[in-house]
């Protein structure tokens, strides 16, 4: 009787040869993928920011009563009548600013009772990571709020 003694298989450096490729494949695709949720994060915020924004102009109106927007300690807040009603927490690499467009001088955007705005101003939200500005902007005479990426 004839006994076959070859065994099949891979060898132990064909076997770390492989396991090399996949480990290099997988840490690039996790550090694209990465990178992409930070983007899809900050446009998520933005589309946020934008919504209240355009809503604040609409509740002043409603209530024919003074809305406002500021920022303290990197947090976007919202008062109705004085009285916050909303506050937006920016990320860590994230920060805003609330003031006019040139990043110049800070202060607030008000309504009061009305669409137009009263105080007109800039919303600047920056992501720290990738140095990406977006402005949010309410004109004065309109109150119309319009996004600049």
């Amino acid at each position: 009787m004839h006994k076959n003694t070859e065994q099949g298989g891979f060898t132990l450096l064909e076997t770390i040869c492989v396991a090399s490729i996949m480990f290099m494949l997988s840490a690039m695709f996790v550090g694209f993928g990465s990178h992409r949720i930070d983007e899809i994060e900050f446009e998520a915020l933005i589309g946020e920011v934008f919504f209240n924004v355009t809503q604040a102009r609409l509740l002043a109106h409603d209530i024919r009563g003074r809305v406002e927007i500021s920022a303290a300690n990197n947090v976007l807040i919202f008062k109705k009548n004085l009285i916050r009603y909303k506050s937006i927490e920016m990320p860590e690499n994230v920060q805003v600013y609330v003031g006019n467009k040139a990043m110049t001088s800070s202060g607030e955007i008000v309504w009061n009772g009305d669409v137009s705005a009263s105080s007109a101003g800039t919303i600047t939200l920056t992501n720290l990571d990738t140095k990406e500005q977006v402005q949010i902007t309410v004109a004065v005479s309109t109150g119309k709020v319009t996004l600049y990426e």
